[in-house]
């Protein structure tokens, strides 16, 4: 994650690949991601009922206005290069088909980096 001090700031690079769950991914390299997802449920709650409200505005510059911390974040670097192909395929295995189709080969290290961030999300890639 990067930080402006000691807070959280989603800038340049960082894609919100997940906008129900406040979840984004920056791109290291190609085969390496950085993802983060809010876990700070009294902000989620604020974040929810603002948009029930009909305000709509990028939730990335609310966040980082708001002043997170990384312990209001899952968060994790993850090179799929670290896992083999049977850690991969078990994974992979709960999303169905979800890299059919796809031949872009940064796309689909991407989509097995995000798996296998929220497949170990409570377990890897806590708040500290």
């Amino acid at each position: 994650m990067d930080y402006n001090n000691g807070f959280v700031v989603l800038g340049d690079g960082w894609e919100c690949t997940d906008p129900d769950n406040f979840q984004f991914c920056k791109r290291l390299g190609e085969t390496e991601f950085s993802y983060c997802q809010l876990a700070n449920e009294s902000i989620i709650d604020e974040i929810n009922a603002l948009q029930c409200m009909g305000h709509y505005f990028d939730v990335r510059q609310f966040l980082n206005n708001k002043g997170t911390s990384s312990k209001d974040w899952y968060s994790g670097d993850i090179d799929v290069t670290d896992y083999d192909a049977d850690e991969i395929g078990d994974v992979m295995s709960a999303y169905g088909g979800i890299l059919d189709g796809i031949d872009n080969i940064v796309l689909r290290n991407q989509i097995v980096a995000e798996c296998i961030f929220e497949s170990y999300m409570f377990t890897d890639f806590l708040p500290n």
